[in-house]
This record gives C-alpha cells, sequence and structure tokens, in this order.
C-alpha cells in the first residue's frame, strides 16, 4: 500500500528503473490501480475535459471515476501516450522568445498549456472509445491552435497555413479569416502596448 502511495510522485523512468529492485515491486507497478493513481496525479487537467456531466444535478465525473473506465491495459497505455504528447509544432527557443511582446509571451504560455491539456484530453476520450467527446474536443482545440499560429506569424517568417496544417487544422477559408481577424488585433494590441510604454518613459523623463 506505501509502495502504490508513493508512485505518484515518481516519473516513468524512477518506476522503470523500480521495477527491477525485486518481483514485488514489479507486480505492483505493472497493477492497475498504480497507473491510475498515477493518471489522477499527473493529468487531471485532461481528465476533467473528458468528464461526463451525470444527469441527477449536472455532477461532473471526477479524474477518478474518468479513469476507473479504462479497462486491463489502459490506465499505462493512457499514460504512456499522455506522457509523450506534445505541443509540436509550437515551441519557442530562447532567442525567439525576444520577438514577442511581455503580453505576447503570456498569451503564447496559456495558450501552448491549453493546447497540451486538450490533446492529453483526446488521448484519454479515445482510449475510452468515445467517439463524440473526440469530436467536441477537436472543435475545442481550434482556438488556441490559431491563437498559437497567430502569434507564430507575429514573429515573422510566414507559412501560416502550413503551420496550421501540421498543427492539425484543416484549412480552409473558414480559418483564413479567424486568422486575419486575429492578427489584426494583435497589431492593434501591440501598437497601444508601444504607446503605452512610450508615455510612462515620457513620464519618468518629466519626473527626472
Amino acid at each position: 500500500a506505501a509502495a502504490v502511495a508513493f508512485a505518484p510522485y515518481c516519473g516513468p523512468r524512477d518506476l522503470v528503473a523500480w521495477r527491477g529492485t525485486n518481483r514485488a515491486a514489479d507486480g505492483i507497478i505493472a497493477a492497475e490501480g498504480t497507473w491510475r493513481r498515477m493518471l489522477v496525479a499527473h493529468f487531471s487537467p485532461a481528465l476533467a475535459l473528458v468528464a461526463d456531466s451525470k444527469e441527477e444535478g449536472g455532477i461532473r465525473e471526477t479524474p477518478e471515476a474518468v479513469v476507473a473506465r479504462l479497462r486491463g491495459s489502459g490506465p499505462q497505455e493512457a499514460y504512456a501516450a499522455l506522457h509523450g504528447t506534445t505541443s509540436e509544432p509550437f515551441a519557442l527557443q530562447p532567442r525567439a522568445r525576444l520577438l514577442l511582446e511581455i503580453h505576447e509571451l503570456r498569451d503564447w504560455d496559456k495558450n501552448q498549456q491549453q493546447l497540451l491539456v486538450q490533446r492529453q484530453a483526446i488521448h484519454i476520450a479515445a482510449a475510452l472509445g468515445n467517439a463524440g467527446t473526440v469530436e467536441r474536443l477537436r472543435s475545442d482545440i481550434v482556438p488556441c491552435t490559431l491563437a498559437l499560429v497567430s502569434l507564430q506569424a507575429m514573429m515573422g517568417g510566414g507559412g501560416a497555413a502550413c503551420l496550421a496544417e501540421r498543427a492539425g487544422l484543416a484549412w480552409g477559408p473558414d480559418i483564413d479569416r479567424e486568422l486575419t481577424r486575429l492578427l489584426d488585433e494583435r497589431l492593434q494590441r501591440r501598437r497601444r502596448w508601444w504607446q503605452e510604454q512610450r508615455s510612462f518613459l515620457l513620464q519618468d523623463l518629466e519626473w527626472d
């Protein structure tokens, strides 16, 4: 029991190393319950997106109830899939981060994390065989994906359509219009931000 309770504080590499110590440890780590606890401990935000609403009072499932629907090797396979999920093709190198303003960096980090969680939720819904939830999540993922495409476009380089398709979006007139709208909003916000910074600088000079 103590070993199972300790498992959520480990990473996959820790468990692999632990399994090799003795047969008892191997059996504990291979058990469904261990991987269910790991899923809840490490991926609760994604599980929350998959949770169904119950009829009585509209109460949503808990993350524990969601993982309880995974049978057999499902919990371990789901953990491996979620742990391997990335936000590709959206990744900023340190030098590239300098091309965005502070508020744009905050938007990038927020949407990148949201994209990652939603992709993880899609993996869970697919593992549960819930096609309706998969379809809903794929629709919900569009706004944060387009937000990241628009921020990437703000850094120059072009290729927005290619980037969107690499991220899983089907490029078309609707996506094109929405991206154009987002870019216009970001350019206006950046101009306002520059004007505010200029005003602050002028105020500092006047006080000096």
